[in-house]
């Protein structure tokens, strides 16, 4: 609100007026450093510090008390969904909504539009050139507040009506926080007139989103996990509402850290075997040591009982690089079309559809060398899929 407004423009300035941004050269610092220790520094003071208009409570206090029992009516209504019942609202009633418990997304939300907050008022100031004698006369500090709190105003009107991450606005998400509903990308809720949007599936170029936008695994919903708040190691900012809490967790990720970091000392038996497939596998012309980037297990995933969804992780890796390649995008998402054509497809069909994908693979190999030894693996672990269904096909009918 308001407040948050009028006190993070006041910090902004009390900082430059102390000429903490211009002493950021004698210590060594950029000034995005120096920026962001300040954006965390006044942050964490607006959430932990007492105020009179909360009769001596704290923000921060203000930000939990309701995240478990909001998350067990959130997931109750998943439930629901996946079940084909209607995802329902709560009535959004003038001050009993405005006055709801927050959520958890509603407050990974409101830790977004702090920095971005921040962010902007650092914008503003250095691009208006605001000096430490200029916040220092009287005359024109009041002034120079005052657009501060405008600009800042402004900017948090418009950050709450454009998409969040590629998908609904921030506006949305905290409506369907505080009205306790899951977001399920295309799927209507009673009681309200929008929902989330599937335009990231249906403009993105990635073969697993692309499996997602057709129906694979059910519905998609879509959560704010909130792991970029404990990145700063505060207790304000942290989803936990106690300390102890919180201190437990900071205990365990240190431990892992610590562990990590051993194991990485020694290399393990299959770091050697590893080391070994490298020497077997790298060619003198090629800078890649493995064929795949990322690893996967043989292991079948849990609904993907044609293995279309291993399939499309490995073609994702293929795209990844025509990406970065600059391939024209009409050759991906033909790549795309083809994948889904074919993992569509019945077993009249599909033979073709194969054909035609694995004619589009050579194209793509023809053309960026760099994926002939993906597209190749690839058209292997095509076959090999194809296999291993056939195969527990026959042992089903036949047992």
């Amino acid at each position: 609100g308001d407040a948050l407004i009028s006190e993070l423009a006041f910090s902004i300035l009390r900082a430059i007026a102390a000429g903490r941004l211009a002493g950021h050269a004698a210590e060594g610092s950029s000034i995005r450093q120096v920026l962001y220790r300040l954006s965390v520094e006044i942050h964490r003071d607006w959430l932990m510090t007492p105020r009179e208009e909360l009769n001596g409570g704290k923000p921060r206090d203000l930000l939990h008390g309701a995240h478990r029992w909001s998350d067990s009516v959130v997931h109750g209504q998943q439930v629901r969904a996946d079940s084909g019942f209607p995802v329902v609202a709560a009535p959004k009633d003038g001050r009993r909504y405005a006055n709801a418990p927050m959520g958890r997304e509603e407050m990974i939300v409101y830790f977004d539009l702090c920095r971005e907050l921040l962010d902007a008022g650092w914008e503003w100031s250095l691009s208006e050139e605001i000096t430490e004698a200029q916040i220092a006369a009287p005359q024109e500090i009041a002034a120079i507040r005052s657009r501060l709190n405008r600009f800042l105003a402004a900017r948090r009107d418009d950050w709450l009506e454009s998409p969040f991450e590629g998908g609904s606005a921030p506006r949305f998400i905290i409506e369907c926080s505080r009205r306790r509903v899951p977001r399920a990308m295309g799927v209507d809720i009673v009681g309200m007139d929008e929902r989330e949007t599937d335009d990231h599936l249906a403009n993105c170029d990635c073969p697993i989103c692309d499996m997602m936008a057709s129906g694979f695994g059910g519905l998609t919903f879509v959560q704010l996990d909130g792991h970029h708040l404990d990145l700063d190691e505060e207790f304000a900012f942290s989803v936990h509402q106690h300390f102890d809490d919180w201190q437990e967790e900071m205990r365990e990720f240190a431990c892992f850290n610590e562990r990590m970091d051993q194991q990485r000392e020694l290399p393990s038996a299959d770091d050697l075997l590893g080391e070994l497939r490298k020497v077997e596998f790298t060619s003198s012309d090629s800078d890649d040591a493995r064929i795949w980037d990322s690893p996967m297990s043989d292991s079948p995933l849990s609904g993907d009982f044609q293995g279309h969804f291993k399939l499309a992780f490995r073609l994702a890796e293929i795209v990844s690089v025509l990406a970065e390649r600059g391939a024209p995008r009409n050759l991906i998402r033909n790549l795309n079309a083809m994948f889904r054509e074919y993992r569509e497809g019945d077993s009249v069909l599909q033979p073709a559809a194969r054909r035609r994908l694995f004619e589009h693979l050579e194209i793509v190999a023809e053309r960026y060398p760099e994926t002939l030894s993906r597209v190749s693996d690839f058209q292997s672990l095509v076959d090999e899929t194809e296999r291993e269904v056939t195969s527990s096909g026959d042992d089903f009918l036949n047992p």
